[in-house]
């Protein structure tokens, strides 16, 4: 009878350890051992910082893990992660639980059992401050035209602690309109705490909204004044030659043998040749306010004829300056056309010419002519009375 008795004990330990897992023989680990946290601060503005000695468990408990296993413990190890319920604005008070979270599969298969992977802890110790905005009455001005527009900084706080203190911006010239600038509050945080104070950040991002800049792509330049300017252009061509004062001929091609002919000049044929772009290359020169940041080059060929002789010209018209304003149109002059100009009878002469009267480097780019809006050439009178005389003189 007994040693019936005996075997019903040894077969419900049986079932009992088959239906335990056989935890029995498994390592155990207590994760309390391996957690640790800090926080510090004032109460409501604290943060916890919390931890898992993931290389101590390797320590202490690698050599008890069967050889077969090991693979299943370093998969185990590499997918544990602690998080905590709450981590941050926290208050005297807080309860906060620890949560270590693992693959489940690795632990079973690498014969591990955990215990205390729930931690749950008491928030208490923190001092009372005072919340203190760094930035409240701190501003950034900026004046100019990008990207040579200059940023400033301007402390108005009455707050004694912040009217001692610097800030820094990344950048004071050479941004775009749009870009953000970063101002980064140069402050002693334990001094701050020292004095009670919570500080929840020394940065502040200003955004250049509003600002204008110079023109330094295609994309900045507007169809419809671009049009403007070039049947402007056009028109003072026109109108230039059929005065009787320019003598078009001799200016445009230097020959002094046009300055006895009968001066009764026309334009035979006009088309827009290109347009450049000329974008600043080196910052540094716009120290030279003389020396402007862009330029527009409008080139025409035309065909400049009188009763008896003709030649073919070029014609480059130059503008500086081109500003996109905030609000997305283009500002630039062109006024006084008939000033803007110069010709020759060969255009690689021409552009030699034009290279020569301005200073400072630049960046070409040749501007799509296909979206210029086709504007009607304005017809004078004199012209009318051009295109007679021509007839009468044929």
């Amino acid at each position: 009878m007994k040693s019936m008795k005996y075997l019903k004990i040894v077969l419900m330990l049986g079932m009992a350890m088959l239906f335990c897992g056989c935890s029995l023989f498994k390592t155990k680990i207590n994760l309390n051992d391996y957690i640790s946290y800090s926080y510090e601060g004032i109460d409501g503005y604290t943060s916890i910082v919390v931890s898992l000695n993931t290389e101590g468990i390797r320590t202490d408990f690698g050599e008890k893990i069967k050889e077969e296993n090991m693979d299943y413990f370093t998969v185990l190890l590499s997918s544990m992660e602690i998080t905590p319920s709450k981590s941050d604005n926290l208050c005297n008070g807080d309860v906060v639980t620890l949560h270590v979270a693992y693959n489940e599969a690795a632990c079973e298969s690498a014969g591990i059992k955990f215990s205390g992977n729930d931690v749950e802890i008491t928030i208490e110790g923190l001092e009372e401050g005072i919340l203190l905005d760094l930035f409240a009455d701190v501003s950034v001005n900026v004046k100019g035209t990008a990207p040579l527009a200059v940023a400033s900084v301007e402390n108005k706080s009455t707050n004694d602690f912040i009217k001692g203190l610097t800030y820094t911006l990344n950048k004071t010239t050479g941004f775009c309109a749009g870009e953000e600038l970063v101002l980064t509050c140069n402050v002693d945080e334990q001094a701050a705490k020292e004095l009670g104070y919570v500080i929840l950040y020394n940065t502040k991002n200003y955004k250049t909204d509003g600002l204008s800049a110079y023109v330094q792509t295609q994309e900045d330049i507007d169809s419809n004044l671009l049009s403007e300017i070039v049947a402007e252009a056009k028109n003072t061509v026109i109108s230039e030659t059929e005065g009787s004062q320019t003598r078009m001929l001799y200016k445009v091609t230097g020959s002094t043998n046009y300055l006895f002919q009968y001066n009764k000049e026309w334009i035979d044929s006009i088309e827009l040749q290109e347009i450049k772009l000329l974008t600043c290359s080196d910052v540094t020169q716009m120290a030279d306010k003389t020396i402007p940041y862009n330029k527009l080059y409008v080139i025409f060929k035309a065909y400049v004829t009188n009763a008896d002789h003709g030649s073919d010209g070029y014609f480059c018209f130059e503008y500086s300056n081109l500003i996109r304003n905030a609000d997305g149109t283009l500002s630039v002059k062109h006024d006084n056309q008939n000033l803007r100009y110069l010709c020759d009878d060969d255009y690689n002469e021409l552009m030699t010419r034009v290279e020569q009267t301005r200073t400072g480097t630049y960046t070409e780019i040749a501007v799509d002519t296909s979206f210029i809006v086709p504007v009607e050439t304005v017809v004078t009178e004199n012209e009318t009375e051009t295109e007679t005389n021509s007839v009468e003189n044929n």
